[in-house]
């Protein structure tokens, strides 16, 4: 079946928006992924906008040394445990 004009420029205007939607948002993560492994010295002097400026794993090492994180971690394994555990009994019983 052949396309109308109307028809193609459709098209194109939607794979224009989707396009520009995915990189709005993808972009984000891309971003604090670059600056969780650049120097933190150029991530606040604003040098780091797509690529990593420098390479530094300290905020990696500074997670792991805070306690707290671990005490979150066990707390997220927890809920998701135990939530799963009562919606599948719920929906047991439901059924």
């Amino acid at each position: 079946m052949k396309q109308t004009k109307g028809e193609k420029v459709f098209g194109v205007f939607t794979i224009i928006i989707l396009t520009l939607l995915s990189v709005a948002a993808i972009y984000p993560f891309i971003y604090v992924i670059s600056a969780s492994i650049s120097d933190p010295q150029q991530v606040l002097a604003g040098n780091v906008w797509l690529w990593p400026s420098g390479f530094s794993l300290g905020a990696y090492d500074e997670v792991i040394h805070y306690d707290g994180i671990w005490i979150a971690y066990a707390n997220t394994i927890f809920y998701a445990v135990v939530g799963t555990a009562v919606s599948m009994v719920v929906t047991l019983c439901g059924a």
